[in-house]
């Protein structure tokens, strides 16, 4: 996915073979999107919400590269784009990321922090971020999963970058704040 030169999303999968130096397109998306999160669970490469040229959306998939085949699966409950996913044990957690606003600016950064079960295809709601950012990083080490960084926006469309190092541990459910990143600021780190 992704989007070309002329701002259009992009359904394309390519598969880069370090061993040979060469690339392989395989089956595209079943929706055409950018900023989109990924997890890899089962074998099986999963793709979540992501801004379409409709707007954001929360639609899910799962690609299958045994077969090169794509399937649908339970669709996000909150559409959003740019956030984070990430595997502690057999679930998926997708955190933060950006959402409608109902006021301007009409795309504000989000605390939800949502939990797939990829063997029940269900969603649930977990612990809300402390603070709402996306562009954020975004690491799991020993069943925690690392924010660092990231954007805020106020109501005068002013973005605010943030130094926090929030985390999350799945096994309570509970966020704590660590260390700030050295720099003052992150964003759109990886």
């Amino acid at each position: 996915g992704g989007i070309n030169e002329a701002g259009e999303p992009l359904g394309t999968v390519e598969v880069y073979n370090p061993a040979n130096n060469d690339w392989t397109s395989k089956m595209s998306m079943l929706i055409p999107r950018s900023g989109f999160a990924t997890a890899v669970y089962g074998g099986k490469i999963y793709v979540f919400g992501g801004n379409m040229s409709s707007g954001f959306v929360g639609n899910a998939e799962v690609y299958d590269p045994e077969s090169n085949s794509w399937a649908t699966v339970a669709s996000m409950p909150t559409p959003r784009a740019y956030l984070s996913a990430n595997v502690v044990g057999n679930k998926i957690y997708l955190i933060g990321g950006e959402k409608y606003s109902s006021t301007t600016p009409f795309y504000v950064e989000t605390a939800i922090n949502e939990c797939y079960d990829p063997e029940t295809d269900t969603w649930t709601t977990k612990a809300a971020l402390p603070t709402a950012v996306y562009g954020f990083g975004s690491a799991l080490v020993d069943s925690k999963i690392y924010v660092i960084g990231g954007s805020k926006q106020d109501h005068s469309s002013t973005l605010t970058l943030v130094s926090n190092n929030q985390v999350y541990n799945a096994d309570t459910d509970k966020w704590s704040i660590s260390q700030s990143a050295p720099q003052t600021t992150v964003y759109g780190a990886a």
